[in-house]
């Protein structure tokens, strides 16, 4: 039985949409569960652009999706780069200093030390850290999502992606 080109694509294209929307929240085994279908869905474009000829549906569809992923994943790290730098700049760092300065009083802090910690400066900078995450991090999920639904459109359709090697 084989499996209609299409319909192996499609797939794709679901496996990566489940992907970008387990990593939109805010919690980490969804990140984790978005990281290895991201895996998962890299091997399998990877596994379709070998098996397939060079002008097919699959290889077409395969390099796009791989193109997207690698693309995607250089300006989601540069926004998380731009994250870390903007909350570490401008966030409220007054629990933070105040945590050291008992450490260096000789104060060896306990597991729920830090922990108390980590929620008060989340506490403290949670508009900020929001803010920050959908102004960095949303550009990189919107061209994911936009190169998403431009090749599963096309793949529905049962054509091949026009200039697969483009960025847009």
């Amino acid at each position: 039985m084989t499996i209609d080109p299409r319909h192996k694509i499609l797939s794709l294209y679901a496996i990566f949409s489940f992907a970008i929307l387990m990593g939109c929240l805010p919690n980490m085994d969804a990140q984790n569960i978005s990281a290895v279908a991201i895996i998962i869905l890299l091997i399998a474009a990877y596994i379709f652009k070998s098996k397939n000829g060079p002008d097919s549906l699959e290889t077409h569809h395969a390099i796009f999706v791989i193109r997207t992923i690698w693309i995607w994943s250089t300006f989601l790290l540069l926004g998380i780069i731009g994250a870390g730098f903007i909350v570490a700049t401008s966030g409220d760092m007054s629990t933070i200093h105040q945590f050291m300065d008992s450490v260096n009083n000789g104060i060896v802090p306990t597991e729920d030390d830090i922990n108390t910690l980590t929620q008060s400066y989340f506490e403290s900078n949670y508009t900020l850290i929001i803010k920050t995450a959908v102004v960095c991090l949303g550009p990189a999920q919107i061209y994911a999502s936009w190169r998403i639904i431009r090749g599963a459109m096309r793949a529905f359709k049962g054509y091949r992606i026009q200039n697969f090697r483009s960025w847009f």
